[in-house]
């Protein structure tokens, strides 16, 4: 075993997974039904081949414990699902990780008319999306495609963050970086709070909802035709959606709105990380005014602004000094006191995760026999509602995570509503 230190942005999310389990999941849809025996052969097989497996933590390091046949080793089944893909995923996303070792993937199958889906529940503090791929496609490679099959372990990086995306190998400037800690600040003074109370505990719904064949693609014609991007137009959309349904009230002096992105590094690094196996992911905050928010062309004019910016400046690598500030802070507070603190001083109404999988290996399995991919992002103590959308093909779909605490039913329909409204208008 190789034991690693945790890097920046593991620590913060244990200390998120201290009040709620902070767990997320991908799932693809595959043709046909499902052979139950081969799926959990293949799983077994595919984490003894990449030498990912059972966690195993001592003090400020992990390591992870490739399987090795061991008789008993229920740790790393393949569930066989007998409910709905929305009433399991909501059961898992809320399910602790246990013990202090433990395989962090909870792989299942799920089979319905024509079709079944495979995925895995994650534990996000180990891997992020990028790694989760990566197991996702040598999983199905084993089964359709074994000649492509990587046949080397994966690499758990004993450096972090500042080694692979510091400002020295980012180009992102140091000095700009602490600036814009420092605008962050002064700008999230005037963002609107999320209302705290000390009930509150963060049990999530997940719900999923594919969209017409062809969507994505008339969204990025569009878009481009306007001079925007896909991702802006989310943005502008989740921005305006919130505005109307989210539960971030606005006050005299809290009148704009807060949103975050998760950004995956990997797709940003100058060099190959496939090999990899870890967490790499940054994150961006884009904030609205007040009076962007009910001027449609305005709101996404002034958001394509701050994303170029944003990419000028490459925030989303810089994002580490923003981890590094709350880690120093986090050290003298107890954990619901320090995200207290967070909800109040960094308050945002909702997150998006956005990925393409046409740009990954996905692309040559599409349609067939791979129908659709599905990505569950978390909310997080200072995020109440996340959006996530996957395109794969021709398909889209658009999954909704939200906090039961603050939305029903039926504010998460009325908030799907109009986010899909907005996206028809354009399309």
């Amino acid at each position: 075993m190789q034991f690693v230190p945790y890097n920046a942005f593991q620590k913060v999310m244990r200390l998120w997974d201290e009040v709620h389990p902070y767990n997320a999941a991908q799932i693809m849809k595959l043709e046909g039904d499902a052979d139950y025996d081969r799926l959990n052969q293949h799983w077994r097989s595919t984490l003894s081949r990449l030498g990912i497996g059972r966690i195993v933590m001592d003090g400020p390091r992990y390591a992870h414990c490739a399987w090795n046949g061991e008789p008993g080793a229920r740790f790393i089944d393949v569930t066989n699902v007998t409910t709905s893909l929305d009433a399991y995923l909501t059961a898992e996303i809320n399910r602790p990780f246990l013990g202090p070792e433990y395989c962090p993937f909870r792989a299942f199958v799920l089979q319905e008319s024509g079709a079944h889906y495979v995925g895995v529940i994650y534990h996000h503090w180990p891997a992020e999306s990028g790694s989760i791929k990566t197991i996702l496609r040598e999983w199905f490679r084993s089964m359709y495609d074994p000649a492509k099959m990587r046949t080397s372990p994966l690499v758990v990086p004993k450096k972090g963050y500042w080694h692979y995306f510091g400002p020295d190998r980012a180009k992102w400037n140091l000095f700009e970086g602490f600036l814009s800690l420092l605008r962050y600040r002064f700008r999230f003074c005037r963002v609107r709070q999320c209302p705290i109370s000390d009930d509150d505990d963060f049990t999530v719904d997940i719900s999923v909802h594919s969209q017409p064949d062809g969507l994505a693609d008339r969204l990025l014609a569009a878009t481009r035709r306007m001079g925007y991007t896909v991702n802006d137009l989310f943005l502008a959309a989740m921005a305006e959606t919130m505005h109307k349904h989210g539960v971030n009230a606005q006050t005299c002096d809290r009148d704009e709105l807060g949103l975050g992105t998760i950004v995956d590094l990997r797709m940003l690094a100058d060099f190959d990380m496939d090999h990899l196996f870890g967490m790499f992911l940054g994150f961006t905050n884009t904030i609205v005014r007040r009076q962007d928010l009910e001027d449609w062309p305005r709101l996404i004019a002034r958001i394509s602004c701050q994303t170029k910016f944003q990419k000028r400046t490459r925030a989303s690598q810089a994002s580490i000094l923003r981890l590094a500030g709350a880690l120093l802070e986090s050290h003298f507070l107890p954990a619901r006191k320090w995200i207290d603190l967070y909800r109040r001083r960094m308050p945002m109404a909702a997150g998006i995760s956005n990925i393409n999988m046409n740009r990954h290996w996905t692309a040559e399995y599409c349609p067939s026999p791979i129908i659709e991919y599905i990505r569950i992002a978390p909310t997080s103590a200072l995020l109440p509602f996340t959006f996530g959308t996957t395109t794969t093909g021709k398909k889209m779909n658009i999954t909704l995570t939200r906090q039961t605490c603050y939305f029903d039913d039926a504010a998460g329909q009325r908030i799907l509503d109009s986010f899909v409204s907005r996206l028809n208008a354009i399309a």
